[in-house]
């Protein structure tokens, strides 16, 4: 009679909790992978098999521990899982502008010296873990490499429309131009300092065009970039976490763990002081210099001096204040001018070239950092036109 009862039991829980799972995966079909609608399909046949097959078995008593199991597993791992993803919930620890701040920038994975990079092989991503087509090295013979580090400005792809104005055909040259991107949401001229030395010499590039500034100027989590330490995915237990973070349920519980302990807690101080910024460009400057590669410096543009701050950028504390934001800006922005000056590099002010302008709004997104598709076209009009005009492009 208790074995009896113990079955009923154990086939409502199994029984109920597949239901359940049943239902998030059908919320989740048209937002996520065809492996969902695949899972939901069996949970459909799990449904309807089920009890039939728990009433025909019921004298097992291991199967009933089995079905325990089972549905204690799906209720606690597998029903929260499908409902933070149907909640649209992400926190994926260690990604994110503030490393290791668990607000989630998906589709990234850690890296020991840059802190994040894009997954490979993802689709477009090529096997450093930048955006793009495989980068040939050596560089084929009768090719100018225009190499672009940046933050997500430059990752939005105006690098691409830069290579396509320079090969249009109006420019007498035998060498193609081909433009390499290694640029990511969230850099910093940390990263751009470690890329400049990974790649500046292995990727052969002509000439260098760096981008940096927003990120370096946001508020630093825990410390700042140059003291970070970040966990690479080498090892197998690594690599086992790396997978494991990039479930809802896991992030949710860093995300907690990081609210009691303080770390998503913002520091009063900024991811790359700007002593630091300026012997950062230096520093990249100078590896370029010694393969006698020129090095065209952005001192970035915004709207925020004309059309304003967004309020999202104070709400997830990325700034302290909007006043101290825009001065901010404008301070690491000179000291782009300072190091082009000193080291007797190319300067494209973009901030002063567009600060001007009536069609802010056209040229940015509503966050004032961002480009908009004609902006990207803006952008990568100046940049081919500078680069012609300051000679930096083969005869």
């Amino acid at each position: 009679m208790q074995h009896d009862r113990d079955s009923k039991i154990a086939g409502t829980i199994l029984y109920s909790s597949l239901f359940l799972s049943m239902i998030g995966c059908t919320l989740l079909i048209w937002q996520e992978s065809r492996g969902l609608a695949l899972l939901s399909f069996v949970l459909v046949v799990a449904l309807s098999i089920g009890r039939p097959l728990l009433s025909r078995l019921a004298g097992s008593k291991r199967l009933v521990g089995w079905a325990l199991t089972l549905a204690t597993l799906n209720l606690f791992v597998v029903v929260p899982e499908l409902a933070l993803r149907a909640a649209g919930f992400r926190a994926e620890s260690g990604i994110q502008f503030g490393y290791p701040r668990p607000t989630a920038f998906m589709g990234f994975a850690p890296d020991e010296r840059l802190f994040w990079k894009l997954r490979s092989p993802n689709r477009n991503v090529n096997s450093l873990g930048f955006p793009g087509a495989e980068i040939a090295s050596p560089k084929p013979p009768g090719r100018y490499r225009v190499m672009f580090l940046g933050d997500s400005c430059t990752q939005q792809g105006y690098p691409d429309i830069v290579e396509l104005f320079l090969n249009e055909g109006s420019r007498n040259s035998s060498a193609e131009v081909e433009a390499i991107t290694l640029a990511l949401s969230g850099y910093s001229s940390h990263q751009g300092r470690v890329l400049a030395e990974l790649y500046g010499e292995k990727l052969e590039p002509d000439v260098a065009v760096v981008y940096f500034g927003w990120n370096d100027h946001w508020r630093a989590y825990q410390t700042i970039d140059s003291q970070k330490v970040v966990q690479g995915t080498r090892s197998r237990w690594a690599s086992g976490l790396a997978v494991a973070r990039r479930l809802r349920l896991v992030q949710g519980l860093e995300s907690l763990s990081a609210s009691f302990s303080g770390s998503n807690v913002p520091m009063d101080e900024v991811r790359v002081p700007i002593t630091q910024y300026q012997e950062n460009l230096l520093k990249i400057q100078k590896t370029f210099e010694g393969r006698k590669v020129p090095v065209v410096f952005i001192a970035a543009p915004t709207s925020h001096y004309r059309l304003g701050v967004p309020d999202y950028l104070l709400d997830l504390n990325f700034i302290s204040d909007k006043t101290s934001s825009v001065a901010l800006h404008r301070s690491y922005n000179q000291v782009v001018r300072e190091v082009a000056k000193a080291t007797g590099s190319h300067l494209l002010d973009l901030e002063q070239n567009f600060d001007s302008r009536g069609d802010l709004d056209a040229i940015f997104t509503p966050d004032g950092i961002h480009f908009t598709a004609s902006g990207l076209a803006l952008v990568a009009r100046r940049v081919s036109d500078f680069l012609e005009e300051s000679g930096l492009l083969p005869d």
